[in-house]
């Protein structure tokens, strides 16, 4: 994965603060933390043909077949950069480091 430096961040537009909120979410419940451990670095809008594209599913999950919209987020906590998918359906996946 990329590495980023918070400083490198810029907030994202305001329609994707929902999605960013709900990614930061996932991560502080994935390491037991708080939302405000966590730092928002980039945002990417982009159309998946499969929105995995190399990242794990929550178990139970269900992909959505066909062409989605998303996002990619980046965050950062504690030195460690996580990306993620989320449709605008609010799929979200965790992509690998």
């Amino acid at each position: 994965m990329n590495t980023l430096d918070s400083s490198e961040a810029t907030p994202p537009p305001a329609d994707a603060n929902p999605f960013v909120r709900v990614v930061e979410e996932d991560l502080a419940n994935r390491l037991k933390t708080t939302t405000d451990q966590i730092h928002f670095l980039k945002l990417s809008e982009i159309d998946w043909q499969d929105i995995t594209q190399g990242c794990a599913s929550s178990p139970g999950q269900t992909l959505t077949k066909g062409r989605v919209s998303g996002y990619r987020i980046w965050l950062e906590t504690n030195g460690k950069n996580y990306l993620y998918h989320i449709g605008l359906d609010n799929t979200i996946f965790l992509c690998p480091d």
